[in-house]
């Protein structure tokens, strides 16, 4: 038999970072036993995926010792990730309300992500409200895909004009329908709109600035 040949890591870097983008993230990591090549390449990942749902307890509940191990999690992960690397994709779902949710923590993962390479942006905070940092509506103008499923709020975007001119999926949770047309304006070519508006359920709409001229301004 011939001797088995390891084409994989003879693949050009940023396909080899590709592959690893689409893997579960500790999968990802896990691939730094491999051997001596394969240590740190991890690090130069450009999409992160990160879900509390492998920290619940048997109670399918997100406990303190969970929710520590989560923050924790990320963090590392975000540490080691090398500076010279753009985060081109950041989804975060923190399954089950818990009131000790760490917004500070939050906060520094958006800033590991915010910036004009970033493409796509899913938060998907259970039962949690969060102050969303300006430096996201006027900094992300490669941004294709945005979700912020939970109540949140803008930071001083009063002060910023909204900039997403690749922008095309958007998805968001309650939220003051000021800041929803401040967004729709700075959104030039933007395709599908999924609104939540108060407890009604979440609706899809195409072509969605004729409906907002019907029925707002």
């Amino acid at each position: 038999m011939e001797k088995s040949v390891d084409r994989i890591s003879q693949l050009p870097e940023p396909v080899i970072c590709e592959i690893l983008s689409w893997l579960p993230i500790r999968d990802s990591i896990a691939t730094c036993f491999l051997s001596r090549s394969w240590r740190h390449r991890w690090e130069d990942l450009q999409a992160f995926n990160f879900s509390t749902l492998p920290f619940l307890n048997q109670e399918d509940f997100l406990d303190e010792q969970g929710r520590t191990r989560f923050h924790a999690f990320v963090n590392g992960v975000l540490l080691h990730h090398r500076s010279a690397t753009t985060v081109r994709k950041l989804i975060i779902h923190h399954h089950k309300f818990n009131p000790h949710f760490d917004g500070a923590a939050l906060k520094a993962w958006f800033r590991a992500a915010i910036g004009p390479h970033l493409e796509e942006l899913k938060l998907k905070l259970e039962g949690w409200k969060f102050m969303v940092p300006s430096r996201l509506f006027t900094c992300c103008t490669s941004l294709v895909n945005l979700q912020l499923s939970y109540c949140f709020r803008a930071e001083r975007l009063t002060q910023n004009k909204v900039r997403f001119p690749s922008l095309k999926n958007l998805k968001l949770g309650s939220c003051n329908p000021k800041l929803v047309n401040k967004i729709l304006s700075g959104s030039p070519i933007l395709e599908t709109l999924d609104l939540r508006a108060g407890r009604k359920r979440n609706t899809c709409f195409k072509n969605p600035f004729s409906f907002f001229e019907a029925f707002i301004l």
